[in-house]
């Protein structure tokens, strides 16, 4: 129970850790859990296999020789230096690398089985993220905050008053029910990345990668965030990233 520095991440396997609530000065972390959604799914494993990943024109890989094994239901957390590779990390489980970055991989990494070359919209349909930027991720389309929590759910198809029910509980866990009907340019920092975090969680994905996710929350929002992680962990589980907490 502890973080695991980044450099040696490799080296270990990953156990069931803590959430650290308190935040540090010039070091960053990254988590990672599993949801009890996965049960639909033969093999419950997020499997990481000798990852190396070098962005094009760079001469050092970002990432060398990761292994890792996450199971359902832990929270796993990686604590490194700025430009130590946890971003890069995230982008690969997600499906950014190589799917929209460019980067050169080398080893094999796949979530429940399922791997971004053998069929992407399944991939990606399981994973919710929340990127450092939280203003990037959302739709720009919607015109309150509602809208952009529902986008995805009325993309699928949902039905209407499903959809409501789900924005209502998800708005409720990110502490957004006030903010419903502003529009979502007019949010602060930290209620943007409450968004962000809520856009992600509202279609009940199997994984949760969220990086950097409470760089702009100030200290009663990161404490807010940390709780409610520990409720999923406790009720649901999810596969998440974070660093700079």
């Amino acid at each position: 129970t502890g973080s695991i520095p980044f450099e040696n991440w490799h080296k270990t396997r990953m156990p069931s850790l803590t959430i650290p609530i308190q935040h540090s000065i010039g070091i960053s972390h990254v988590y990672f859990s599993t949801s009890g959604l996965a049960r639909s799914y033969e093999d419950k494993r997020i499997v990481i296999e000798n990852l190396t990943t070098r962005y094009p024109g760079t001469e050092q890989p970002q990432l060398r020789q990761i292994n890792a094994e996450v199971h359902t239901g832990q929270v796993v957390g990686i604590i490194g230096n700025s430009h130590s590779g946890k971003s890069t990390l995230c982008r690969v489980l997600a499906g950014v690398i190589p799917k929209i970055v460019s980067a050169e991989i080398e080893g094999d990494w796949h979530m429940f089985g399922q791997r971004v070359s053998d069929n992407w919209p399944v991939y990606n349909a399981m994973n919710g993220v929340v990127l450092q930027n939280p203003a990037g991720q959302l739709s720009g389309l919607a015109d309150t905050v509602a809208d952009e929590i529902a986008f995805d759910l009325i993309n699928q198809g949902m039905a209407e008053e499903l959809i409501q029910k789900r924005v209502e509980e998800v708005a409720t866990q990110m502490g957004l029910i006030e903010q419903l009907n502003l529009r979502p340019e007019s949010l602060s920092g930290g209620q943007s990345q409450r968004l962000a975090i809520a856009t992600a969680i509202a279609a009940n994905p199997a994984v949760l990668i969220m990086d950097d996710p409470t760089s702009q929350m100030d200290p009663l929002g990161r404490r807010q965030f940390f709780q409610w992680l520990a409720q999923v962990k406790e009720k649901i589980g999810r596969a998440s990233c974070r660093e700079r907490v």
